[in-house]
């Protein structure tokens, strides 16, 4: 992990990377040991992560669903968060839900078999308008070229259309890609030009997308995210609902 991501870590986020590091090598220093790993947050799942782990490295003889969680947050959970913290940006969510589908197909098929259905409910950037948006700001110069030309023959096809309101399905997953472009049927996808690129022209065959440089994934969402949830427990009153 980069040092200039490191260092904009919060404290829980700082202490679920320390201990992931620790759990593998079988060794946990004393500083970390004695550390706290933060209150418990249901908005926030990464503090039951942390939680997790920390009851993990002070058992001598976890159970066999300890073992499992915490197998499941160090080579599954902590790897997509730090991933998506480094690649932040609207044009980065496909390759980390790509990256997610290449982790889970390292779980044992138990664990895949519950994993894998999440990550189809919340494909959401798979949608093939923000494929292309990352297509269209990939390094390969081919993909690219791909990308303009989807978006251009689909351009014709909405211009021809009455202005309706657009309805938002997510695809099917192709769990076995080898890359994030091939992560959905194209054949069978319902497919649009992103929003994004509507108004853009195009310059040689490439569209000049500037969507690269908007985050989606930053430090100040989660912080406002929390300070509302202790603001709403606080000074509301919340029923226990059984599901």
């Amino acid at each position: 992990m980069p040092e200039c991501v490191v260092q904009h870590f919060s404290c829980d986020q700082r202490y679920l990377y320390d201990i992931c590091l620790a759990v593998p090598t079988s060794h946990v220093s004393d500083n970390l040991a004695s550390e706290n790993p933060g209150t418990l947050n249901h908005a926030r799942w990464l503090t039951l992560a942390n939680r997790l782990l920390h009851l993990y490295v002070s058992n001598v003889d976890p159970t066999y669903i300890l073992l499992r969680l915490v197998s499941f947050i160090v080579n599954h959970y902590a790897p997509n968060c730090f991933f998506i913290k480094a690649h932040p940006k609207c044009t980065d969510g496909k390759k980390n839900l790509f990256h997610q589908i290449q982790l889970t197909s390292r779980l044992s098929r138990e664990d895949r078999e519950i994993t894998e259905p999440v990550l189809q409910r919340n494909a959401f950037f798979a949608h093939p308008e923000n494929l292309l948006l990352t297509m269209l700001t990939d390094e390969c110069i081919n993909t690219r070229q791909r990308a303009v030309e989807i978006a251009i023959k689909y351009r014709k096809h909405e211009v021809a259309k009455n202005s309706k309101v657009r309805t938002f399905i997510n695809p099917s997953l192709n769990f076995q890609s080898e890359n994030y472009v091939d992560m959905i049927n194209w054949d069978d996808a319902r497919i649009r030009e992103p929003p994004l690129t509507v108004c853009m022209t195009v310059n040689e065959g490439i569209f000049r997308v500037t969507s690269r440089y908007l985050i989606v994934h930053v430090q100040q969402i989660a912080r406002v995210l929390k300070i509302g949830i202790l603001n709403v427990t606080k000074n509301t009153y919340m029923p226990s609902i059984n599901l």
